[in-house]
């Protein structure tokens, strides 16, 4: 079979076992994520007490409150034995930038997908007004970045720990959403996506941004062509299997940047300057808030997230590695 590459134009072959392979992979990007599905059906259902007991959950790693089986099995889902040395290490140990540099690459990476193409639901005229983010795309990219940037921290991707609970809360909201506009619950619709149900792609978009994208452009600003440690890589796949990526997709992330099939993902979006430099500043207060992520200059951390965003544009070759 003869294709083409997913955003390059260039022809691939493959066999037959990649041809089926990569048919796996298109179907699995539609997807959404069945157990996070089931608490958010619940949370309409079940109402003050699912919400008061899974809020406890993901304030505060509250495991004594009265949970549902599917709130007890999302906490657990992924269970963190085999890795707990290297959760307790973190991931910034693995990255060989200074470590403010490293979280302000992250944070601003997270969120680099976000675009205006024509294909992406994002719309500038939703996000934008009055040169800066509305305030649900800003609460959304803050979110975001603090997740990204939490997910870095020794320790924090151990059950409970910050970073395990801000993924938690990340993979819920995507949940809720998608919940909402399958059902048409206009109450509860998201004025930024109308009618776009939240899918594997858009987790996968998430989960690759903050950490392989990332990689890619920490490893281009030091001018050295550096190979993902193996231990980098299980706690990348740790964190997406908390996000709620499909397993398959986690296997084969460069594999999904090659795909000619329907449903095939580019990271690369084409965002307007106003749309880019709005989530810029949101970017940078997110890092700079009451509980600071980072400490250096606000102009200076703004001058970084906007070569983060205007490099990850470029082809995403970098995965690869």
């Amino acid at each position: 079979m003869t294709g083409t590459t997913a955003g390059h134009g260039r022809p691939t072959s493959s066999t037959g076992a990649d041809s089926a392979r990569s048919e796996r992979i298109a179907q699995a990007c539609a997807l959404g994520d069945p157990l996070a599905d089931t608490v958010a059906a619940e949370l309409r259902d079940r109402g003050r007490i699912a919400r008061r007991s899974l809020a406890g959950l993901l304030a505060a790693g509250d495991t004594a409150g009265t949970l549902t089986h599917a709130q007890a099995d999302l906490w657990h889902d992924v269970q963190s034995a085999g890795v707990e040395d290297l959760l307790g290490r973190g991931a910034l140990v693995h990255h060989r930038a200074d470590p403010e540099f490293v979280r302000i690459v992250h944070g601003a990476s997270s969120v680099a997908h976000v675009g205006a193409a024509s294909d992406s639901p994002w719309s500038t005229s939703r996000l934008v007004r009055d040169g800066r983010l509305r305030p649900v795309a800003h609460r959304r990219v803050a979110d975001t970045v603090h997740w990204a940037v939490s997910a870095l921290e020794p320790g924090s991707l151990l059950a409970g720990g910050p970073g395990h609970r801000a993924t938690l809360r990340l993979r819920l909201r995507a949940a809720v959403l998608r919940h909402a506009q399958l059902h048409g619950l206009a109450a509860h619709a998201d004025p930024v996506l109308p009618g776009t149900p939240i899918t594997q792609v858009d987790l996968l978009r998430c989960w690759l941004g903050a950490t392989a994208r990332a990689r890619a452009l920490l490893t281009e600003s030091r001018a050295v062509a550096a190979p993902v440690p193996a231990e980098l890589r299980r706690i990348w796949q740790h964190l997406g299997h908390l996000l709620g990526v499909h397993a398959e997709l986690l296997d084969a992330p460069a594999h999904l940047l090659e795909l000619a099939a329907p449903g095939g993902v580019d990271v690369r979006r084409d965002s307007s300057p106003a749309l880019t430099s709005a989530v810029a500043v949101a970017v940078v207060d997110a890092l700079t808030g009451e509980q600071p992520l980072v400490r250096s200059p606000r102009e200076r951390i703004l001058r970084t997230v906007r070569t983060v965003h205007r490099r990850a544009q470029k082809p995403p070759e970098a995965f690869a590695g």
